[in-house]
């Protein structure tokens, strides 16, 4: 699970995948998550509910307090 390398440095993000595609492994990215949230459940549930069409687009935001300090990288 990460999401760094793949924000930071493209040839960590390359060396990741290219270890996961050896170990036939999944690379699990935590934003977002695997499964559709309940928000986002709902709405799809609505587009069939309500004969909506397909989502073209969305926006989320999340404010949460952090206790974690800076450390440069």
């Amino acid at each position: 699970m990460t999401t760094k390398p793949f924000e930071q440095d493209s040839a960590a993000a390359a060396s990741v995948l290219s270890e996961a595609r050896r170990l036939n492994r999944v690379v699990y990215l935590n934003s977002p998550g695997p499964r559709p949230s309940e928000d986002m459940r709902i709405i799809r549930g609505w587009e069939n509910t309500y004969d909506l069409g397909r989502l073209v687009g969305a926006h989320h935001e999340c404010w949460y307090k952090s206790v974690e300090e800076a450390d440069g990288s």
